[in-house]
């Protein structure tokens, strides 16, 4: 009304589809444009979209807070040391910095992630990386810690390549990306070996340029698909070294095509 100070606006979004997971501090602000042009903004208020069915507690490192919920406080301080070591790791063998910090939430059953979700996602998932939010949810069944050595750099080395790659035209190809997510797993990563090894040996090695993009849907194809990144992961690293390897990542923020990457990494 004319002349009111007061105003009472809503706006409601619908988070179902999964762009915006929780566990996340949501920023915003209302721009109001009068009648007479004029424009008016609101502060910036801050809102935290969390998963408020469990009672978290936060610990903190220098690039990672892990949030956990009926879990003794080793197991959450298990996960802290597995990310900030893979973060260390990724620092120091490829330059590859994090420039924003990462939340880890950890849910101690499958179905309790789920629940925080997209509707119709895959069946096998037992973690979920958000790299351009700085956000993991993983399943860690309080006290097992070979599950915490095998999920938690996987996920860490997603965030990190996505920070140090980042750029307007193009991601790293998938091969690439899962390939060095299970190559810095500290549990796990030989079952994937061997399979490699297996399918290789029947003659069914798929072109490289098959895995630029998303993995099967299934179980069996997606394992293969794991199999093989790793492999070709392993082979850069055999050949040309951490070196080889921060030259490749180097060139994806030049936008560049993945043809060009490799040649010129």
């Amino acid at each position: 009304a004319s002349g009111s100070t007061e105003l009472d606006i809503e706006h409601p979004i619908d988070l179902r589809s999964g762009q915006m997971p929780p566990g996340i501090d949501v920023q915003y602000h209302w721009r109001i444009t009068e009648e007479d042009g004029d424009v008016v903004e609101t502060p910036e208020q801050t809102l935290s979209w969390t998963d408020d069915r469990y009672d978290w507690t936060p610990l903190s490192g220098p690039n990672v807070t892990v949030y956990t919920y009926d879990v003794d406080p080793a197991f959450q301080q298990a996960i802290l040391d597995a990310a900030e070591r893979t973060v260390g790791n990724l620092a120091e063998s490829y330059g590859a910095e994090l420039e924003q910090p990462v939340r880890v939430w950890s849910y101690t059953d499958k179905d309790h992630l789920y629940g925080a979700l997209p509707p119709n996602s895959e069946p096998w998932i037992a973690g979920a990386a958000f790299p351009g939010l700085h956000v993991i949810m993983a399943v860690l069944p309080s006290g097992d810690y070979e599950e915490v050595k095998r999920v938690v750099p996987h996920e860490i080395s997603h965030q990190v390549l996505h920070q140090a790659t980042d750029n307007p035209f193009n991601s790293p190809p998938q091969w690439l990306d899962e390939g060095l997510a299970v190559y810095w797993q500290e549990s796990g990563r030989d079952r994937f070996y061997s399979y490699a090894l297996e399918l290789a040996a029947n003659g069914e090695v798929p072109p490289l340029r098959t895995l630029n993009g998303t993995f099967p849907y299934e179980r069996e194809g997606a394992t293969a698909a794991y199999a093989f990144s790793l492999t070709a992961v392993m082979y850069i690293l055999d050949t040309w070294g951490d070196e080889g390897m921060s030259k490749l990542l180097a060139t994806f923020p030049e936008g560049i095509t993945y043809e060009e990457a490799v040649q010129q990494g």
